[in-house]
Order: structure tokens, then sequence, then C-alpha cells
């Protein structure tokens, strides 16, 4: 962890690095890496009585990387790098991070001070190593960005929300509900995310939320429930009609949208853990699930209804008699509940 000193720490140490300060510090990092051996077992090593040792960038280093990246401009780094548009340096950043590795053994070759080399190698540890470095650059840069463990290079969150993006989900939340947050949450932090993919996944949030919904009526006051609904339904998220307001700064408000929805539904899995499922089910009869029954219509497949159009299935939901359906349907028709055996629905081919 880098340490913050006096100036940083009271807010005085200048303005967010713009991109060719953002590189010029990236690549004394790679700088530092490549003096440390980071960089033997991804790009190879010279000897001097062996010559050129390949990694696993094998001998041509500059093709390997145009094949994996699809860029021609990025290997050698140090000499791209001053042409470089933000694209480039991501892409570079994420590279890198594939193909740095600490070596634990080894060999120092004393004669003519050729250097160590290494021959045995751990990916996680300098994986980890090259996050911190380069993760001190990114959250300094432009809007703020960082390399998550996985390699991917997203969007930073503001500091007070970084919980909610590592905080796990009550216990008991549904599969279907965890798969359809992680992909609203990558979706928003994407670094290439555009401002229809940010609305894309605000919507999608309050997709989770009506999903919550007839639990959540156990655990809110009417106006609440209602309220909490009015941005995704006014504010041109979920429709794209007259009566929307949508003449509002995008880059602020989808933030400030988006992390009201997170925060929300950990709200409500934790509200309706509180509520017994005897008391949410209580006077709703015929909805227990019917042994051995299979579902017509899993989350995720398309279907079609004669008035509403097409539409994706969020969830569904064996009853006694029948079938739950929650379809998003398209064209403006919103989110719906339906019983499958009076609304009949066509599945659509993927």
């Amino acid at each position: 962890m880098r340490r913050q000193y006096w100036a940083e720490r009271h807010g005085l140490s200048g303005t967010k690095l713009d991109l060719p300060e953002a590189v010029r510090l990236y690549l004394s990092v790679v700088g530092s890496f490549r003096a440390d051996n980071l960089l033997q077992h991804g790009f190879g090593y010279t000897c001097v009585d062996d010559g050129f040792v390949p990694g696993l960038a094998g001998t041509d280093v500059e093709a390997y990387v145009s094949r994996l990246t699809r860029r021609s401009d990025l290997w050698p780094l140090e000499t791209h790098a001053a042409t470089w548009d933000e694209a480039a340096f991501m892409t570079a950043v994420e590279f890198m991070h594939d193909h740095v590795s600490l070596p634990t053994d080894g060999r120092f070759h004393t004669w003519k001070n050729c250097g160590f080399h290494g021959s045995v190698f751990d990916d996680a540890q300098g994986q980890r190593k090259y996050r911190d470095e380069v993760n001190a650059i990114l959250a300094d840069y432009s809007t703020g960005f960082e390399l998550q463990m996985s390699g991917e290079v997203l969007r930073s969150a503001p500091e007070p929300m970084t919980s909610l993006l590592s905080d796990p989900l009550p216990v008991g939340t549904a599969a279907d509900v965890k798969t359809m947050v992680a992909s609203a949450v990558g979706k928003f932090r994407r670094r290439s995310s555009s401002a229809a993919d940010r609305r894309d996944a605000v919507r999608d949030l309050a997709d989770v939320l009506e999903l919550l919904r007839s639990r959540a009526r156990d655990v809110l006051d009417t106006a609440d429930e209602r309220d909490l609904f009015q941005l995704a339904n006014k504010f041109g998220i979920r429709h794209l009609n007259d009566e929307q307001k949508v003449n509002y700064d995008k880059d602020i408000w989808f933030d400030w949208m988006f992390y009201y929805y997170l925060a929300s539904i950990h709200a409500f899995g934790r509200l309706i853990e509180r509520v017994p499922l005897a008391v949410v089910s209580e006077g709703r009869a015929g909805t227990e699930p019917h042994v051995g029954k299979k579902r017509s219509f899993p989350t995720g497949s398309r279907v079609r209804h004669v008035r509403l159009g097409e539409g994706v299935v969020l969830a569904s939901k064996l009853t006694r008699n029948d079938e739950e359906v929650t379809v998003r349907f398209e064209d403006g028709h919103g989110i719906k509940t339906l019983l499958a055996s009076i609304a009949n629905l066509e599945t659509l081919p993927d």
C-alpha cells in the first residue's frame, strides 16, 4: 500500500493526472518491474552465454503482443508510449497484468555480471504487486480507475460507496438476483461504458428491486415503495416518452441513481431477512411450488406476448397449479408478472 504524504493527506497535492503524466508514471513502474526480474517469465531475458532466452511471448514479442491485443502500437512500450491514447494505455495496463510474475527461484549468473535468471515464478504474487503499484496511478488519473484481480480496468467507485461493491448480498438472496446485480455492476463500471450502458445498468438494478417488490411491500410503507420507483419510471431510465424528465447531467445523476438503487437492494435484503417467510406469504393461497414440475420459462429466455410484444424473462416461480413469469417487455411496456396458464407466452429462440 502506497503511503500518502502530507500534501496529499491534506488535499494539496495538485490536480488529477492527465494522460501523458499517467503514462510516464506507469512506464516507471514497468521499468522497476523489469529491473526486479518480474518480466522474465513473460518476455524472456538476455544471457551472455545463451543469448536471448524467450519467455511466454516467444522470440517475436512484438508479434505476440499484437496478436493478443489486436494493436500494433503497444510494444515496445517505451517506444510507442508517447503516441498512446487512453485505449492504448488501458490495453497495455491489462496486458502487462497478465504477463508479470514474481521469480521465486533461479540462479545468479556471475559471469560478466550477467544477472539473475529465474526458473520458478509465481503469477499471483507478481500480479498483486503490479496491481498495488498501478492502481496508485489509475486512482488519480481522470475520473479514477481500478485494475481488478481479474485484470480488467473498471471505473472507480466513489470512496463512500466502495463497500457496496465488495459487501456480499444478504444470505438467502436468490442466485438470479445475485447474477443480475453482478452483471449491472460490471456494465456500469466498465471503462468503456457509455451513458447508455450506465442508464441500462441503473434500469437493471431497478428491475432487481421489481423482483423483490412483492416481499418489500411487507417491510415498506406504500409511499416509500412508490417513491423508490419514481426515479426509474419518470427520469428516462425505463421509459422513453414525452412524460419523462431527461434534462439533467447524466454523468452526475446516473452515478447517484446507480448507487442509490444498489444500496436499496442491500437494504431490502436485510429488511426482508427480518420478516419470516410465513408472514410474508400469509394469505397467498396456492403459492407452494409443485414438487417435480419444471419451469417452462427459465430466467433469461426470450418470450412473446400477443399484446405486449417481446421480452426477457427476469424470473419465474412455480405455484401449486401454475407458473408466475416476470418479464421485462420491450417498447416501453415495462415489467409484468403474468400467469403462464392465461398469458399464452411464446418462447423465442435465443
